[in-house]
Formats: structure tokens, sequence, C-alpha cells
């Protein structure tokens, strides 16, 4: 039988190998283990996840945002919940009624601003 713990993030953080708790050490190894089409989804998930808890701090109820947006209570789940299966129409829907959208920009933008050059 599987027997799974649920931890807060200070008691994961105390479980963490020291040299896993330095950023600059995990941005290392994270292009070590993840694709950068992974690391790339991961950072959209995070984006789109970080516009919906936006919406609900500025006030906004999970109900008012499904309804701005139009969509079913399945597929407004779906959006929340953002897996590779989340259709792009939905998510955007979404994202606009929290006054947002997404953007296509060549991978080297990305790069470069988080390594912290301009160009």
């Amino acid at each position: 039988m599987l027997n799974l713990r649920i931890l807060s993030q200070a008691q994961a953080e105390e479980n963490v190998q020291p040299e896993l708790k330095s950023k600059e050490h995990w941005d290392e190894m994270k292009s070590e283990i993840y694709s950068q089409h992974e690391i790339a989804f991961g950072d959209i998930v995070k984006a789109i996840q970080k516009a919906i808890s936006g919406a609900y701090e500025d006030g906004m109820t999970r109900k008012q945002l499904r309804k701005e947006s139009g969509l079913k209570k399945k597929h407004f789940k779906q959006v929340e919940g953002v897996d590779m299966d989340t259709p792009i129409g939905d998510v955007i829907k979404v994202l606009a009624a929290t006054g947002r959208t997404l953007a296509v920009v060549p991978l080297e933008d990305v790069e470069q601003k988080q390594d912290g050059t301009n160009g």
C-alpha cells in the first residue's frame, strides 16, 4: 500500500537537500532534468495560475470568473488545473475574464530576460 504524506511548504523546504535550496542551483538542475519545451510549458502554467489567483485576490469569485469566461463548470475546472489537454481557447477565455491574455514571443527573448540580458 502506498503511504502518502502531505507536507506544508515549510516542512517540504526542511526536507529538501541543502544543495537544492538555492534558486540558482535549481535553475541549473532544471535544465538538466527537463526539456526546453517542458520548462516553457511549466512557465505558462505558472502564469495562468497566477492570473487566476490574482483575480481571486482582487475579490472575484470562482463563479464570477467562470461566468465572465462563458465556460461550463467542467471546462473551467480544466483550465484551473491546466494540463496539456486543456483547450487553448478555454485558457484564453479565462485569461480575458481576468483582464489578461497570452503572448507568443520567441524563446530567445524569454531566455534573455531570464538571464538578465536584453539582446
